[in-house]
């Protein structure tokens, strides 16, 4: 009896493996209930991958609430099909769109505080609210590819209304502002200071500036 239930779970679990391969499947059904779109992983135009093999996560296109909400269900996927919290899982970035700062700063938030290790890798570019991204893995596991482009900038921001709106919306982006520059300073060999004063216009890094400034550990 112990040997056929062996038997079944072991077939049960290949037949898992097969279902969620990268080359049978597109959806991660849990995202489709939840928000109505599936995750086709062989669409052109999805932003978001996953490989539960491979525990890599492709995160392309601009950083927005929805692909912070899908990154956070590929993660949770990928953790509780294989139960595995122990094995890292990597974020591969090549994103030169930017994006929204507050869906970032919640990327930032889930990969310092995951049980998982998440190392980071960026191929390509890697501009404005990816590089928060790429910065907030684990230390020692941060890495580009020799070729890439790395670019940091100030918050930039829309604002329309009163007066006083205006001015509570400058406050409130200062106040943003203040919140990269702290994120940067911790995360990075460089102060304060220096990323103030750095970030006031575009600032492009090569590969090797990236390494020297401490926005990475190694080079690929």
């Amino acid at each position: 009896m112990v040997s056929k239930i062996k038997s079944i779970k072991k077939e049960t679990k290949q037949m898992k493996q097969k279902r969620f391969s990268r080359s049978n499947v597109g959806v991660n059904t849990n995202f489709l209930e939840q928000t109505g779109t599936p995750l086709d992983t062989t669409s052109r135009d999805n932003i978001l991958d996953f490989h539960v093999g491979t525990r890599v996560i492709y995160l392309s296109e601009g950083i927005n609430p929805q692909t912070t909400q899908i990154f956070l269900s590929s993660l949770a996927f990928i953790c509780e099909y294989s139960n595995d919290y122990t094995t890292p899982v990597t974020v591969l970035l090549n994103s030169n769109y930017g994006g929204d700062v507050h869906a970032m700063f919640g990327m930032v938030d889930q990969l310092r505080i995951s049980r998982v290790p998440i190392h980071t890798q960026g191929v390509g570019t890697v501009m404005s609210a990816a590089t928060g991204i790429l910065i907030a893995g684990l230390k020692g596991e941060r890495s580009v590819s020799e070729l890439t482009t790395v670019m940091i900038h100030d918050i930039s921001t829309m604002m329309e209304g009163t007066g006083n709106d205006l001015a509570i919306e400058i406050k409130y982006t200062q106040l943003i502002q203040e919140k990269m520059i702290h994120l940067l300073e911790k995360s990075t060999k460089k102060p304060a200071r220096f990323w103030k004063t750095s970030l006031k216009r575009n600032l492009y890094l090569t590969s090797k500036e990236c390494l020297d400034y401490g926005i990475i550990d190694k080079i690929l």
